[in-house]
């Protein structure tokens, strides 16, 4: 769901939009979110978490990433928020905040800081990170406009970045159908001929591309569609063949059935490699949003309805996904629920070391756009 841009807000506006932003309910986090002309409009944001950024090179260095983004972006300015449990250690002796306003104030002209510890929420002084005016209380949040306007829009987050591999609760029946849906597609492509397999997986891709286009039709109605649990099994049983997924992947990524004379495996595992490669160094790549809110829904569905040593390569896709869009504490955790599966496939280890490694699309285009190229940023 696409959280409405917010202009002029208050710090608690601000604040109550993270959550909606990410996903989740950030922890023991700093979060950054660029502010940009003319009335300082919310663009990026950035989630790190405290300890790694403590590291005196590692926060001077990804301070200094942030600010070279944010100005990519047609930033100006830039809110700083910590998110601890307590306020043991005060913000002004966190190398992770110091190091990070620091850099911020040397590069930006504006730079707002607020404190979130515990059941409590201040805003700070750019210059000294002491307190300044009141302690407001966190329950605040729900009466702020944001927090009024996402639950007028039925928006929801989780209350904890673990529980972003969360899976719908279904009835143990219709699983079994989709278990029993699954072997067969999955019996019916071991044994099929060369011939054969080529025109499993057309009617398999078939079947995703035609559901995908069905819940982007259904527009508002999307959680009145019931898929079902026989169609489940056999989109799992596409994922579990390595050029099934990677035909899934470019759809995702492309918005476009991949073709019937690209089903050649090693074709679409070179399609797959360019995708990521444009969309990582192409200052001008617009990521694909035509399935953006549809696919997860459905990825989640499917998962939902397998057997828990046999979800790896959902997860794994589901990761990919998440980090085509940029949403990198996302991509983690799915590409972690998809290595502790028996059947995760390879996609899953590469979306964890791009994860890792920092390297989003977003923000290495806006690197990349902020040494001569013009930089778009991706919805």
């Amino acid at each position: 769901m696409t959280v409405p841009i917010v202009r002029q807000a208050s710090g608690p506006d601000v604040i109550a939009s993270v959550p909606y932003h990410l996903g989740f309910m950030p922890t023991n986090s700093l979060v950054v979110i660029s502010l940009k002309p003319p009335r300082g409009r919310l663009g990026m944001i950035s989630r790190f978490d405290l300890e790694p950024a403590r590291q005196a090179t590692n926060g001077g260095q990804v301070a200094t990433q942030i600010a070279s983004y944010i100005k990519a972006e047609g930033g100006t300015g830039a809110f700083v928020i910590r998110f601890v449990d307590t306020a043991t250690l005060p913000a002004r002796h966190d190398l992770a905040v110091s190091q990070m306003v620091k850099v911020l104030r040397r590069e930006l002209d504006r730079i707002i800081c607020w404190d979130v510890a515990g059941d409590a929420m201040t805003e700070l002084d750019s210059e000294t990170l002491t307190e300044v005016g009141p302690v407001h209380a966190v329950e605040e949040l729900t009466g702020t406009r944001t927090a009024a306007t996402m639950t007028s829009i039925g928006a929801t987050y989780r209350s904890s970045r673990a529980e972003l591999a969360d899976l719908p609760k279904v009835e143990w029946s219709q699983a079994c159908k989709a278990m029993r849906a699954e072997t067969r597609a999955r019996d019916a492509r071991l044994e099929a001929s060369p011939a054969q397999l080529t025109l499993w997986r057309q009617d398999k891709i078939s079947l995703w591309h035609g559901w995908l286009e069905r819940l982007v039709a259904a527009g508002e109605t999307l959680d009145q569609i019931e898929v079902p649990p026989n169609l489940l099994g056999q989109l799992a049983a596409l994922l579990e063949d390595s050029a099934g997924r990677d035909a899934v992947v470019i759809m995702l990524a492309t918005g476009r059935d991949p073709g019937v004379g690209d089903l050649n495996p090693k074709l679409l595992s070179e399609r797959v490699e360019r995708a990521i490669t444009g969309a990582i160094a192409n200052p001008a790549y617009r990521t694909n949003e035509r399935y953006a809110e549809v696919a997860p829904r459905l990825l989640r569905l499917m998962l939902a309805h397998q057997a828990k040593d046999r979800r790896g390569p959902g997860f794994a896709v589901m990761a990919w996904d998440a980090w085509w869009h940029s949403d990198g504490a996302r991509a983690e955790v799915l590409a972690r629920a998809a290595m502790g599966c028996s059947t995760a496939p390879l996609l899953a280890m590469i979306v964890l070391d791009l994860t890792n490694s920092g390297i989003l699309p977003q923000v290495v285009r806006l690197g990349r756009a902020g040494k001569g190229g013009k930089a778009r940023k991706a919805s």
